[in-house]
């Protein structure tokens, strides 16, 4: 599949212009005083005047191509026409030249421009392969280096009650490639954690501490318009219910264009970006004929489908599944799950699954963390946590789920309800609900152990050598 060409800010757009027409207006005043004496009468035949104007058209396309991150050869062309285009409109309406000498002026410019650009977007591409190859060889050196980490993030929410302490303390690491899930009970900041990552937050959030870092960029020190052009391009969310992520009155395409347009502007032509959108819905399962319909007149594994289309198309590094398959039969969850593993494989970037379906989790996820009221409590390898958890919550959210293929058994139900977390328990979180507690527990919070340092095994718990091995052991790998 086809890749989006990497653009840069707006605002370097329009230091490109500035720069391009600060050149333009030198070689105005220099033309005026050098081939153009005091009266006004050209001293020099149209041969020389266009000569003259080639190098300032050069320079001034080369300069403002290369400011704007131009990498196509055909900016050229776009660069000729602008300056063609502004010298003609100068000239006639107000540099009272004869018709001939604005023709040749703005050929003049323009020549130089088509040249100028040419060689900006050369280099431009060259320049982008040189980062390409260096950026290659940077994973393969060090293919282990975490591509998101999250350090000690904490999020609360401003409420009449009090403020919520949604995410306390979190801390995970993500690699290229890796699917990492976070599952947890309804209310336990899994959702809240996405949406700090991409600091989507009601105006009554607040940061309270931590980092969230992205190649080594902390977004959360990030001005508002950075991270603007950063969501979406680098990091992508999968949101929830998909008939709600749609604008019912735009078509599919529509709502895929406009996110494009916004980060590329017009890097993409139309046919570029109906293209892509095609692609798209191929490597989502979708007939990419039916772009141009409504979300209403797709079914809701196809909504899902087209959510994710979306999802993908700048070309980030992260996604964020935030219960990707809820409100879905199972056939059509077990289709959209294998559909996004695939999507992951043939483009191989990492994913962030979010769910309360501890299922879901272990059929997609390499490594998955389990939070309860606002913390992390246990992170490992998937397998691992399933075949042996450590912390008591995750022991008994594995007692209170059914298995299809083991022994037939009585479910224990996790009694108790998770802690309000305006005033939560002193301690550990979970020790009112845990079989396990001890008073230490109810005095001092336990942060997450490294217990095997060879898989990156943590756990939150100061009695996880008191948890018993599961009765489950059907659940592989």
């Amino acid at each position: 599949m086809s890749r989006i060409p990497e653009t840069r800010p707006r605002r370097l757009n329009l230091l490109a212009i500035t720069l391009g027409t600060a050149v333009i207006a030198l070689a105005n005043w220099w033309l005026g005083g050098w081939i153009t004496p005091a009266e006004g009468e050209y001293r020099a035949g149209y041969l020389v005047i266009l000569v003259a104007l080639l190098l300032p058209g050069f320079l001034g396309a080369v300069v403002s191509g290369l400011a704007a991150g131009h990498r196509r050869p055909t900016h050229g062309l776009m660069a000729a026409l602008g300056m063609f285009a502004a010298e003609v409109i100068w000239g006639a309406g107000g540099g009272n030249l004869a018709i001939g000498t604005v023709v040749v002026r703005a050929l003049g410019f323009s020549c130089g421009a088509a040249v100028g650009g040419y060689v900006a977007g050369r280099v431009g591409a060259h320049l982008r392969s040189a980062r390409s190859r260096a950026g290659d060889e940077t994973v393969g050196a060090s293919d282990r280096a975490p591509l998101l980490e999250v350090d000690d993030l904490s999020m609360h929410y401003r409420t009449t009650d009090g403020w919520v302490s949604a995410v306390d303390g979190v801390s995970f690491a993500l690699h290229k490639g890796e699917a990492l899930g976070l599952v947890g009970e309804s209310g336990c900041g899994k959702t809240s954690v996405a949406m700090s990552l991409l600091r989507l937050l009601p105006e009554n959030a607040e940061f309270r501490g931590g980092s969230v870092r992205l190649n080594g960029v902390d977004l959360l020190d990030v001005t508002e318009d950075e991270m603007r052009t950063r969501r979406w391009s680098d990091i992508a969310m999968v949101f929830q219910g998909a008939m709600n992520a749609w604008n019912p009155v735009y078509t599919v395409y529509e709502q895929i264009r406009e996110a494009m347009d916004t980060h590329f502007g017009s890097e993409l032509a139309e046919k570029q970006i109906r293209d892509r959108v095609g692609e798209l819905f191929d490597l989502v399962g979708l007939n990419r004929a039916m772009v141009d319909r409504y979300p209403h007149e797709f079914s809701g594994g196809m909504r899902q489908r087209a959510v994710i289309a979306m999802a993908l198309s700048c070309d980030p590094q992260v996604i964020i599944a935030d219960e990707p398959t809820t409100a879905l039969d199972v056939i059509v969850q077990d289709q959209i799950l294998q559909e996004l593993k695939q999507v992951q494989t043939a483009l191989g970037m990492s994913i962030i699954y979010i769910s309360h379906d501890i299922a879901v989790i272990a059929e997609v996820t390499e490594v998955m963390g389990v939070m309860y009221a606002g913390r992390l409590v246990e992170l490992g390898p998937t397998a691992d946590v399933f075949s042996r958890p450590r912390h008591p919550y995750t022991y008994l959210l594995l007692r209170s789920t059914p298995s299809v293929t083991g022994p037939r058994r009585v479910l224990a139900p996790l009694e108790g309800e998770p802690p309000n977390l305006v005033d939560p328990p002193t301690g550990c979180r979970f020790h009112p609900r845990c079989p396990y507690a001890t008073q230490r527990c109810r005095e001092e919070n336990p942060t997450m152990e490294l217990i095997d340092p060879q898989s990156g095994y943590s756990v939150a718990c100061w009695n996880w050598t008191s948890v018993p091995v599961p009765i489950r052991k059907d659940v592989e790998a």
